[in-house]
């Protein structure tokens, strides 16, 4: 496994165990970022990176440390919608439209 895309080292800070993105976010703490027109969630960023392959389609990145800005691949995995929210519904989240 990879470690973070090098275009995000200056955006980047260690805090704890996680390595949090420091620029643009969401109202929900996902971090996101602009390139080449395209706006992307940080986190599913730095799993492709470290994965070296494409997200499938419909497929979600969540969080094991349940910290929204933290980019470490090693803190990152790849779940079906299902687990989404079984995931949400276990650390009582609400609703949302976000791709975690």
């Amino acid at each position: 496994m990879r470690s973070i895309p090098p275009e995000f080292a200056d955006k980047v800070k260690a805090k704890g165990e996680c390595l949090l993105w420091t620029g643009a976010k969401t109202m929900s703490g996902y971090g996101m970022r602009k390139k080449d027109g395209i706006i992307s969630f940080t986190h599913r960023v730095s799993w492709s990176y470290a994965n070296d392959r494409e997200i499938p389609k419909g497929m979600f990145i969540l969080h094991t440390c349940d910290n929204p800005p933290c980019l470490l691949p090693e803190h990152l995995w790849l779940a079906t919608y299902g687990e989404n929210m079984f995931d949400k519904a276990e650390r009582g989240y609400g609703k949302t439209n976000e791709h975690r």
